[in-house]
């Protein structure tokens, strides 16, 4: 898993490393308290260690923003000190939000006993946070959701021949035109077709009992809300009519349409199962 760690102090990042390390965990560092909040949306760690030190100020707006904002409010941030620093104000990092302290200057094997305990408890939330239905920032449906809806679609594909579509739409822009357009996409899908986020940038829409042509009419309805709300965008279909009907296979050649889609002009780009091979689509109005 990935951890955040913030530090202005040599040897607390070395000891940390080090501990952290041991769990298997990977280590990536903001370049100062101002990068911290920033960093953590975008890379997602599932777990946030700051070592504050005589440093305080500089991260209590961003232990504050971690703690409020949808990407990051339920991700643990332990605040870390070592004997010689002073503990008396991490108690104001405390009540702007941070989980909890550890003590680095304490034994040595209570200190990795706490680590691992660490570790077993974050991917535990981890673990609970992927199992919800919506994506906590948009209220969308998320990916684990929709990749488990996707696979019941194609058994129900290969054993009774029902025959559906996934759209990817990949929307390029501020966070908060992202946010807007998505919102706008979501409105203009049909009851029973499911849309959700994927994964920052990335959405996709479920389309059950459909085939290419219904795909292509929500496509353009797309197109069009994104051309209003000025957002660079691609789309990539792929029909469970193509020769591969397991979900992974029709994921991988989703997303590389959608690659292959950013090299061309053409909003929309289909799968062709049959010939291997991305074409784009007109969905002009």
């Amino acid at each position: 898993m990935k951890v955040l760690l913030w530090t202005h102090n040599t040897s607390v990042d070395t000891r940390v490393s080090n501990l952290v390390s041991a769990t298997g965990a990977i280590l990536f560092r903001p370049q100062s308290p101002d990068e911290v909040a920033a960093l953590a949306r975008r890379e997602q760690p599932l777990l946030i260690l700051l070592a504050p030190g005589d440093e305080q100020a500089g991260l209590q707006a961003a232990v504050e923003e971690l703690a409020s904002h949808p990407d990051t409010r339920w991700t643990p941030i332990v605040l870390l000190s070592d004997a010689d620093e002073p503990k008396s104000s991490y108690s104001s990092l405390l009540d702007r939000g941070a989980t909890s302290f550890i003590d680095l200057s304490g034994d040595e094997k209570l200190l990795q006993a706490q680590f691992r305990a660490l570790h077993r408890s974050t991917l535990r939330l981890a673990t609970l946070r992927s199992t919800r239905l919506t994506d906590e920032k948009t209220g969308f449906y998320h990916q684990s959701f929709l990749l488990d809806q996707l696979q019941v679609l194609c058994r129900k594909k290969r054993r009774d021949g029902i025959s559906f579509c996934i759209l990817f739409l990949e929307l390029k822009g501020s966070e908060e035109e992202v946010h807007k357009a998505a919102l706008g996409l979501s409105n203009t899908v049909r009851g029973a077709d499911l849309f959700g986020r994927w994964e920052s940038e990335l959405f996709a829409v479920l389309l059950p009992s459909s085939q290419p042509s219904q795909a292509h009419l929500l496509a353009k309805r797309c197109k069009r809300i994104l051309e209003e709300a000025q957002v660079k965008a691609r789309a990539s279909l792929v029909s469970s009519d193509s020769e591969a009907v397991e979900a992974e296979a029709l994921i991988e050649a989703a997303l590389n349409t959608l690659d292959e889609a950013w090299n061309g002009d053409s909003f929309l780009w289909a799968w062709n199962g049959a010939k291997q091979q991305a074409e784009s689509v007109e969905v002009a109005d």
